[in-house]
């Protein structure tokens, strides 16, 4: 080894970022997965298409136990924070005060 180069063990490391969400912030990008917009589409059509807002039968959390959780592998909170993001009132079934159909979602 040549005196004027670095020993490998000297040199410097750039830190270890345990932070996802710092990781991202420091390379520019956002943290949302894109996939998270489709995902959240998916589930307010599934909702919608399900959803009686007067059946315990038809109720968000028996929407998300037979047919939401089986397909998208998500949580039943994740599911209703897609719905409130998508602005969905489950005492109406309303998404932003209109009455949708299923196939006006864009996946």
């Amino acid at each position: 080894m040549k005196t004027s180069e670095t020993p490998p063990f000297l040199v410097a490391v750039p830190p270890v970022i345990h932070d996802r969400r710092a990781m991202l912030r420091r390379l520019g990008l956002d943290y949302r997965r894109p996939s998270s917009s489709y995902s959240a589409a998916q589930a307010l059509q599934l909702a919608l298409t399900y959803f009686d807002p007067g059946s315990q039968a038809r109720s968000l959390r028996r929407i998300w136990r037979m047919q939401v959780g089986p397909r998208m592998g998500i949580c039943y909170r994740t599911f209703l924070r897609y719905l409130q993001r998508a602005g969905f009132d489950s005492r109406t079934g309303l998404v932003r005060g209109r009455r949708l159909r299923p196939d006006e979602i864009e996946l």
